[in-house]
């Protein structure tokens, strides 16, 4: 009975970390304000130069 439940608080706490990871990414990439939209706006009107690019997988979800 315990593994069992152990199982369960373990399973538990994957989904919270799950959810606070998809929290993070709309954050991050996905949302209207998100981080990477705003530096990729700022590349475009020619206020931020950067040394390097976006990995392609971003790119392709922020255009």
């Amino acid at each position: 009975v315990n593994v069992y439940e152990s199982f369960i608080k373990a399973n538990e706490s994957i989904d919270k970390a799950k959810i606070k990871m998809d929290e993070a990414k709309l954050r991050l990439q996905d949302g209207p304000g998100s981080l990477t939209k705003k530096v990729e706006k700022m590349k475009k009107l020619g206020h931020l130069n950067t040394k390097k690019e976006l990995p392609g997988g971003i790119k392709d979800d922020i255009s």
